[in-house]
């Protein structure tokens, strides 16, 4: 009766260690992410770059959850003029090219950004001037 009393014991044990070290390294998931913003899409016109940048690239798929990345508008020369953070909900995946549309205006890009989970589509203006609008 000891015995099988301690193998339950250690069962229980072995079995919220696992728990704990799967919390820890989901919740900390920094360990799994790229240090450095991955270029997605690049769109240009004449003066102006916008880019589509992934900030938190995981190595591997999540079976939920969202990623953080960022639109960038840049000048002739490459210089960031302004930027916006983006969330994007693709089912656990990373951030993809067919997430986002651009349109060029008169003042601003207008950049459309919608994952598969997204609810809605969020609406961003990058301004020449530097200024940024969400929608």
């Amino acid at each position: 009766m000891y015995i099988k009393y301690q193998t339950v014991q250690l069962n229980c044990q072995v079995a919220i260690s696992v728990i704990l070290i799967a919390g820890i390294l989901y919740f900390k998931s920094d360990v799994f992410k790229s240090k450095c913003a991955t270029v997605i899409d690049i769109q240009r016109n004449n003066n102006y770059t916008v880019e589509l940048l992934a900030t938190d690239s995981l190595s591997f798929p999540l079976p939920f959850g969202g990623r953080d990345g960022k639109v960038v508008l840049k000048n002739s020369e490459g210089k960031e003029i302004c930027s916006v953070d983006i969330f994007v909900q693709n089912d656990g995946g990373s951030i993809h090219k067919s997430d986002w549309k651009v349109e060029w205006k008169k003042e601003c890009v207008l950049a459309r950004v919608q994952g598969l989970e997204n609810s809605k589509v969020k609406i961003y203006y990058l301004y020449y001037d530097g200024k940024t609008v969400e929608e």
